[in-house]
């Protein structure tokens, strides 16, 4: 989620395993690794800003397609939950609540006791967290989707989004997850596995070349960690690199 009042809000109604990285700037791969250590899916729910006027994506549409990203980097399932158009997960959660309480005073009004083994009615609106896993779709699929929709009809603007499909594809560790989305998406896209697998051996090649202009490793200072001293982070692309010569994908260079 983006800020503070989103995941005070949905611990309030109930969905306490919500985090926040305060605002749409990007989900770091650290932070996407804390997130590991505790679960195995990533779903991100950001606000739904909706279209530009001239119909880019906004803000909180950019910031979860980059969250699919980071998170199958890091190995995780990505998952996201789109929301209503304008609407925010507190601004829900709260609306959700209050269709909660007046389902319940009707029922109460229509002759329904609560009790400890049932304190609800059938058929009680969701909570934020029932809506939440209830709309949550594969981030690849939604990504590849959203991408393919607004190009389909342009040979040039659908090159440019099958190489962005492909390096996200690229990024996947497991052979088998990774050939099942190629499988997917190729398919969604209208092109051939055979023309994803070309294009993901490019996208690894151009992250070697940038991995050996901006070197192997980079230092992170100890006030981003809460740490004293300063530690050294693996470049991600080097992890990605080395997965891709793990799987053939490229020959090995040196």
């Amino acid at each position: 989620m983006e800020g503070y009042t989103d995941v005070t809000g949905t611990h309030q109604h109930g969905c306490e395993n919500t985090v926040a990285n305060c605002g749409t700037a990007p989900l770091t791969s650290i932070q996407i690794g804390m997130l590991h250590r505790f679960a195995n899916t990533f779903i991100s729910c950001r606000d739904n800003d909706g279209y530009a006027a001239n119909g880019d994506f906004q803000k909180g549409i950019l910031a979860m397609m980059r969250d699919v990203n980071i998170a199958l980097a890091e190995g995780m399932k990505a998952m996201v939950c789109l929301l209503p158009e304008g609407e925010d997960p507190d601004s829900l959660a709260r609306q959700l609540e209050q269709k909660r309480q007046e389902n319940l005073s009707a029922a109460i009004e229509a002759g329904f006791e609560p009790t400890e083994e049932k304190p609800f009615p059938d058929k009680m609106p969701l909570t934020i967290q029932q809506y939440i896993v209830a709309e949550a779709q594969d981030g690849v699929l939604w990504k590849t989707k959203l991408i393919y929709d607004r190009v389909a009809n342009d040979p040039d603007a659908l090159a440019d989004a099958v190489t962005e499909i492909c390096d996200m594809l690229s990024l996947i560790k497991d052979d088998v997850k990774r050939d099942h989305y190629v499988k997917s998406c190729s398919k969604m896209m209208k092109q051939t596995p055979k023309t994803f697998k070309d294009k993901m051996a490019l996208s690894i090649q151009k992250a070697e070349v940038k991995s050996e202009t901006s070197g192997t490793v980079k230092l992170i200072d100890a006030e981003t960690l809460g740490l004293s001293g300063r530690c050294r982070f693996w470049n991600d692309e080097t992890k990605g690199l080395r997965t891709a010569w793990q799987r053939n994908l490229l020959p090995r260079s040196r």
